[in-house]
């Protein structure tokens, strides 16, 4: 019996410079709030190509234009944002045309998450009619704010009221701002055609985003978000700011 103990003994001495390491490491993170992962639940990074990390950098700097504008111009945006939804990002939008003016690209959608946050950024695609008796010249950064989760769903469908950003209405579900760097003359009537650009997020996050994936619980990434779609929704979180109270959508 003794003897056995005393091989116990002997192996404990020489496992432990094994042992005591793991274990250190193990109450660091703890200590920290980490919490260790396998590495099957590491979540391996997408690199995403040039052009998208380049569309992302040109969003964030037009979401800086807009909210970082006129002290009465942010104090509209901030109040409008302050219990939205979902915003959508629209940098350098160039709309060209008389009595019909057509204009598309590509911006960034992100929602409230369950803790009040902004999501992660999702690339949507966008094409803009205006119908009316004017003439169009304009490049200009712009954002739609949708108030709830329903006006978010109905602007994804194609079914958005027409608005116009100089009649905008903060007690409206769908609000439009724009930072103007051109000439309008005349009224428009604008209809907004969005839908999810499935390849482009494809590109960032190495797998598909779909419209049933934009609710308050989420979407369960398996790639570990880009650092450029890291850094757009800090800089939107740090201009925008959580939701003060979470409401039911």
């Amino acid at each position: 019996m003794a003897h056995t103990y005393k091989r116990r003994s002997a192996v404990y001495v020489l496992l432990w410079p094994l042992i005591f390491p793991g274990l250190c490491l193990a109450a660091q993170q703890q200590s920290e709030g980490i919490n260790p992962q396998s590495p099957t639940q590491t979540l391996s990074s997408c690199q995403p190509e040039p052009a998208v990390e380049s569309q992302l950098n040109d969003a964030e700097g037009a979401l800086l234009r807009i909210f970082l504008g006129s002290g009465d111009t942010q104090a509209k945006i901030q109040a409008a944002v302050s219990d939205a939804y979902a915003v959508i990002t629209f940098p350098h939008v160039t709309k060209v045309g008389f009595f019909v003016t057509a204009a598309q690209g590509k911006g960034l959608l992100s929602y409230r998450q369950s803790d009040g946050h902004w999501s992660y950024p999702i690339i949507v695609s966008a094409r803009v009619t205006s119908v009316g008796p004017h003439f169009s010249m304009q490049t200009i950064d712009m954002m739609i704010v949708a108030k709830t989760h329903e006006a978010l769903m109905g602007l994804l469908a194609g079914k958005s009221p027409a608005q116009e950003a100089q009649k905008r209405s903060l007690g409206a579900q769908l609000v439009t701002y724009s930072s103007n760097f051109g000439l309008t003359a005349g009224l428009s009537l604008d209809d907004y055609r969005i839908t999810i650009d499935q390849e482009a997020n494809h590109g960032l996050y190495c797998q598909p985003i779909l419209a049933e994936d934009l609710s308050r619980e989420g979407h369960k990434m398996t790639f570990k978000p880009p650092p450029c779609a890291q850094k757009f929704a800090q800089t939107l979180n740090r201009v925008a700011g959580r939701a003060p109270i979470i409401r039911s959508y």
